[in-house]
């Protein structure tokens, strides 16, 4: 079928019949007949099967026979979904989702030597200056596409590693990281009636430092050990290719050029070696990034310490200083042999009835605090909206009281809301009010203020301009004693 035939809506009903004859790389190779019905539809005929569709052509959804899509077409149609879940205001997004025939354009770049895209750029300057890659769209498909195989393989084996690691993964978080921790100190103290020590580590510019062909070498190993599907040998080529990429050479800056001046040198990909380095930002990287660390988890294990991981960063429960400072030294060891360094100034050893701090939380002896770092992060938001009261600063101020309070969840951090509720309200009472929400402390718009209230408001007064004088007719009253007749005969005279 000539290419001309192809439009935005997918394959063209044709005003004369039309036959495909050679499509295999496009849809596995069904033969197919097309002929147009109407000016509103056309048929569609599957000559291996016989199975007829009947198409509207005047829509903006792509439709072929249902019995013509391939397995390896409705994969890709399933990642695209994926990726569009969370991306709905993005026009890129949009305008690819509503267009969906082009991924027939992806599937054919695939096949001839893919290559990702120009990305996105820019820096992020809480808690630390870094910078962060966005994809283009397309090659965020190609990130869902790959991601089942990935997460597949990284579930099975954090899994067989007793599931001490928690970062990017589903049900598993910062606050099932501090559980844990919580857990083993509780353990190992008896029931804090024993002495325990307690440490952290984290490696040093974790993303920047991972060497890639270290990265891709475990993923086939873990790869032949736990997958084994017939789309493996695709995926692992692709995700080699997305590892070998630096998006740093080809991408589009959106933060002024002088904020990379403050990005430490291990924290971004410019002028890094090119064997270095994952970009942060991106899906794959996230789950290569948790699975480079598998073997430094095994090996931690095996000394007999209580150990739990989030990402890069590492918390250690033992009965002794001495089991902390050998585990360390082990640790150090594994991350040679992985390219990675151990950061030589963040670590502390002290006894766990002094608590421990992690991702953002206090681990104390009965009861986990919010640090005060993220307390002050929050006050600190507040004060700067505040310097211009408005409905805009006030929604801003909502959004992040709800995101620091999720944070705060299963924290005991009940008077340090409270204060954050009355700083916000000697601002922004004219737009916000606190209430309980299943058992949460909620920061929630005023009802005059919603966008759906408001703009329904604003509907019926735009409509009440064009909307015809309404004639009163008042209504004809009777006495109740008056004869039905009567009634009658008043109604007809007029």
């Amino acid at each position: 079928m000539s290419a001309e035939l192809f439009n935005d809506k997918g394959p063209c009903a044709c005003s004369e019949q039309a036959i495909s004859i050679n499509r295999a790389e496009v849809l596995g190779g069904n033969v197919w007949s097309c002929v147009r019905n109407n000016g509103n539809n056309a048929w569609y005929v599957n000559m291996g099967n016989g199975n007829l569709n009947n198409n509207n052509t005047n829509n903006t959804y792509s439709v072929v026979p249902a019995s013509d899509l391939s397995e390896k077409v409705s994969a890709w149609i399933a990642a695209e979904s994926d990726c569009y879940k969370n991306k709905h205001a993005s026009l890129e997004a949009a305008s690819f989702h509503f267009n969906l025939s082009r991924i027939y354009e992806l599937i054919n770049r695939i096949d001839n030597g893919y290559q990702p895209q120009t990305s996105i750029c820019f820096v992020l300057d809480y808690p630390v200056y870094r910078e962060v890659f966005a994809a283009n769209y397309t090659d965020r498909i190609v990130h869902h596409y790959v991601a089942p195989m990935l997460g597949e393989i990284c579930e099975k084996v954090h899994e067989a590693n007793g599931d001490v690691s928690h970062g990017n993964r589903i049900g598993h978080s910062a606050s099932t990281a501090i559980e844990q921790i919580q857990r083993n100190i509780r353990d190992i103290t008896d029931g804090y009636t024993k002495k325990a020590f307690v440490a952290t580590m984290d490696i040093s510019g974790f993303f920047m430092s991972i060497d890639k062909e270290t990265a891709y070498r475990i993923l086939r190993k873990y790869a032949d050990m736990y997958y084994d599907k017939p789309d493996k040998e695709e995926k692992l080529p692709l995700l080699h290719t997305l590892i070998q990429h630096n998006p740093a050479t080809d991408c589009e800056r959106r933060s002024d050029i002088k904020m990379w001046d403050k990005v430490p040198p291990n924290k971004s990909l410019f002028g890094l070696p090119p064997e270095k380095g994952l970009p942060i930002g991106n899906f794959y990287s996230q789950l290569l990034a948790n699975l480079v660390m598998d073997e430094a988890d095994a090996e931690m294990i095996k000394t007999g310490v209580r150990y739990t991981r989030f990402v890069d960063d590492i918390c250690v429960v033992a009965e002794t200083a001495s089991e902390i400072i050998h585990a360390r030294k082990v640790f150090i060891k594994v991350a040679e042999r992985l390219k990675l360094k151990v950061h030589p100034d963040k670590f502390y050893i002290q006894p766990a009835s002094h608590g421990v701090k992690f991702c953002g939380k206090v681990v104390k002896l009965n009861r986990i605090y919010i640090s005060n770092r993220t307390v002050h992060a929050l006050h600190t938001a507040i004060e700067e909206y505040s310097r211009m009261p408005s409905y805009d600063n006030a929604v801003h101020v909502m959004q992040s009281i709800n995101s620091y309070f999720g944070l705060m969840k299963g924290t005991a951090s009940f008077n340090i809301k409270k204060r954050i509720a009355k700083k916000a309200l000697e601002t922004f009472s004219e737009w916000l009010y606190f209430r309980n929400k299943n058992g949460r402390f909620v920061c929630v718009l005023k009802d005059k203020y919603k966008p759906n209230k408001t703009s329904y408001l604003n509907l019926n007064d735009y409509a009440s301009i064009f909307r015809p004088p309404t004639r009163y007719y008042p209504k004809r009253r009777f006495p109740p004693t008056a004869p039905r007749a009567c009634i009658y005969a008043s109604i007809t005279d007029n």
